[in-house]
């Protein structure tokens, strides 16, 4: 029952929900836009889905933050269960020297076409039921359902909004017209060529050329909205229980550490070659590298041949996949933040670890120097990407050389990854 009358209703159309692990960017978006709407949130994600947080989690955390929220939850086990006979596997492999990983991904167009009929008739519903004035299609998936529902509520006054957390369009956007890059993307390619219709598309500096993807596909460019993620209230929360070092003089193991899925591109195996560098070949043992993140068994069992290839069982360890609310334990037990993405290492976890004043390695590229350029810190150290070989080298070099003496106690990026500054300036200019 809605308690507040005053408020404008949003509809949110997903394939996705609040996520258990990893990234927070929907839940701190929510959190950001219940202080203005009455959100209804429509989803066709599984509620037996084990990446995903339950509703009643989802409900306990927003608290007295939030007013209303009604979630349709309409892609149950059942319907997953009739849908397997018809899940295709995906195999890729990603070569480095002598290391393979292999990585698996599924492809369902079945289910997210029938997704797709679900949103679009909860939307109708939900439009008729609670009269809202901003819809949002969170996601590609999202965006042909919102769209056809558009057409057919041309006489309401309602602003659409397109919302997307990066693309994996931004590096291969020029190739579309290649057969073999227009098949592996067929979908996202799609979805953008609609996205003009939207009043706004919001879609976030991740470092994937974002704001290139949507111009390429005929977006004007007064409807792009191109912005860095913000920092979640747990994170902040945190900064004042989180031990600061301004030098490790006295620290007798150096915790390098890795956050993030261990998907191929992300390249964790990096992390593993300058260990080996570190330790069998510089013969420096100072250094443990811990390994956070979720992977798949054949992601866990290539990292795990390579440490043993290495005999690194002593100095390198996995530890899976990291709730949000236990980062204060990771960033409380390690000292260097380790991120070479192959892409872009334009990420929530490397801005959260320079809030919270933890050194971070990383690789320079576009997008991050130019956000970086407004943040004032020591403790970055950037290296250039001339190839994995020249990666490992430099840094491990770096790292049996370096003296750590940090003249800064507190980097100020509190103002450059904000989530509320976000979201008002795209609130405002969705009413524009």
């Amino acid at each position: 029952m809605r308690s507040d009358v005053d408020k404008p209703v949003m509809i949110i159309v997903s394939t996705l929900f609040f996520n258990r692990i990893g990234n927070q960017s929907l839940l701190e978006t929510v959190k950001q836009y219940i202080k203005k709407y009455h959100i209804v949130f429509i989803t066709s994600a599984s509620k037996h889905n084990n990446y995903y947080m339950d509703v009643k989690k989802a409900l306990d955390i927003f608290g007295t933050d939030i007013t209303f929220l009604h979630v349709y939850q309409i892609l149950p086990a059942v319907i997953k269960f009739l849908l397997v006979p018809f899940v295709k596997k995906q195999k890729n492999k990603q070569a480095s020297g002598n290391f393979v990983n292999t990585t698996y991904g599924k492809l369902n167009i079945l289910s997210s076409n029938l997704a797709a009929v679900f949103l679009y008739r909860k939307l109708l519903y939900a439009i008729k039921k609670f009269n809202p004035s901003v819809i949002c299609a969170y996601e590609v998936f999202a965006v042909k359902p919102v769209l056809k529902v558009k057409r057919r509520c041309k006489q309401k006054n309602i602003k659409y909004l397109a919302k997307f957390q990066g693309t994996v369009l931004g590096f291969d956007y020029h190739k579309v017209s290649d057969s073999v890059i227009y098949k592996r993307y067929s979908t996202d390619i799609e979805a953008f060529k609609l996205c003009n219709q939207f009043d706004l598309c919001s879609i976030t500096n991740d470092g994937t050329n974002g704001d290139k993807v949507l111009a390429y596909f005929g977006v004007d460019r007064d409807k792009i909205l191109y912005e860095p993620n913000g920092i979640s209230h747990y994170i902040q929360d945190i900064k004042p229980n989180i031990r600061i070092d301004n030098t490790f003089d006295s620290v007798e193991t150096i915790n390098l550490f890795t956050l993030s899925r261990l998907i191929g591109w992300k390249r964790i195996y990096l992390s593993i070659e300058v260990m080996h560098k570190l330790v069998n070949i510089l013969k420096c043992h100072r250094y443990a590298l811990h390994i956070y993140g979720h992977g798949s068994d054949s992601e866990i069992k290539a990292l795990q041949g390579l440490i043993e290839k290495y005999r690194l069982s002593a100095y390198v360890h996995l530890y899976g996949a990291v709730e949000h609310d236990d980062l204060i334990d990771v960033y409380n037990q390690n000292h260097i933040m380790v991120s070479l993405y192959k892409y872009t290492n334009v990420t929530n976890p490397v801005f959260e670890a320079l809030y919270l004043n933890k050194p971070v390695i990383t690789l320079h590229d576009d997008n991050l120097d130019a956000i970086l350029k407004n943040i004032e810190t020591d403790r970055i150290f950037l290296f250039n990407d001339d190839g994995e070989a020249c990666i490992t080298d430099t840094i491990s070099t770096f790292l049996h050389t370096q003296h750590f003496q940090f003249l800064r106690e507190n980097n100020n990026v509190s103002d450059v990854f904000d989530w509320k500054a976000r979201i008002d300036n795209e609130l405002t200019k969705i009413q524009e």
